[in-house]
């Protein structure tokens, strides 16, 4: 199981602080940098970070669920509503990497939810989940309800 209660950002839970956040990111290190931390707002449930390896300038948006420590990559280019999942890669993974963190990978992101899994979230989340159309782990826990 995947999903948790919570996890979409509706109902009465307890945000990840901008804090917790900061201490998770110090550990990125070189040739890593991030900038620009956007905050889960009134339209998303997750924090955005962008994401730039100085070696390659390869860039990304590193975005973490703002209920759980679960974290994913997508391109620059996403969208709200509009999310195109990468795999981190594997030497960001190990460096930011402890044992509250789920990391998820592309293929997990785009596999669509069992129906018994959704049981396990709340009843304001169902009912999102239907109006919005939400069918993949990715469009339920990086998601742009508002």
């Amino acid at each position: 199981m995947i999903l948790k209660a919570g996890v979409t950002g509706f109902g009465k839970n307890r945000l990840l602080t901008l804090m917790e956040i900061t201490n998770v990111l110090k550990n990125i290190n070189f040739p890593y940098i991030y900038s620009n931390i956007l905050e889960p707002k009134m339209d998303t449930n997750y924090f955005s970070i962008d994401i730039i390896n100085k070696k390659t300038g390869i860039d990304f948006k590193l975005l973490i669920n703002g209920i759980y420590f679960i974290m994913a990559g997508v391109t620059t280019k996403s969208k709200w509503m509009e999310l195109i999942f990468i795999d981190l890669p594997e030497d960001f993974i190990k460096q930011t990497k402890n044992d509250e963190i789920i990391f998820l990978n592309k293929s997990i992101l785009n596999t669509c939810v069992p129906t018994n899994e959704i049981e396990v979230l709340k009843r304001e989340e169902k009912e999102q989940i239907k109006y919005w159309g939400s069918k993949t782990y990715g469009e339920i826990i990086f998601n742009g309800y508002d």
